[in-house]
């Protein structure tokens, strides 16, 4: 009978610890949720204020979504320009060329390998040191 009580606590103890998991996970999502709606609505202000630079007194006649829209497009133009002189920059280092000697999107694409290369051994780092954390002292 003694069996019959530790299968039926064991039982117990594994939905439980399901229903624990499963709370977390929920929450989690629910988070996800949260912080997505938060970051969408700090992207619609950033693009509005720069829709607004770009338009100027044009944009208190526009929508507030087309102002957005107008300040993506001003946004996009500027954080794609820090990417390509980012990647040359990355490119003529990984050459070691101190001048413009070379093709700027051949040093682009060179830089971005580079970049794109050192990036991901860094998080495979951290992946691993995160993972031996995890599995503790003499595992």
């Amino acid at each position: 009978m003694g069996e019959l009580k530790d299968l039926r606590s064991q039982q117990e103890s594994l939905v439980n610890r399901a229903k624990e998991v499963n709370r977390k996970v929920w929450l989690a999502g629910l988070g996800a949720v949260s912080k997505a709606e938060e970051q969408g609505r700090k992207q619609l202000d950033k693009y509005v204020s720069a829709g607004e630079r770009a338009i100027g007194s044009e944009a208190a006649l526009k929508s507030r979504y087309v102002v957005a829209a107008r300040g993506l497009v001003a946004t996009l133009r500027e954080e794609s320009d820090e990417l390509v002189n980012k990647l040359v920059e990355a490119g003529k280092k990984q050459q070691g060329e101190t001048e413009e000697a070379g093709n700027e999107y051949v040093l682009a694409v060179i830089g971005a390998v580079a970049t794109l290369r050192d990036e991901s051994q860094r998080l495979f780092d951290d992946l691993v040191a995160t993972g031996e954390k995890r599995q503790g002292p003499g595992a």
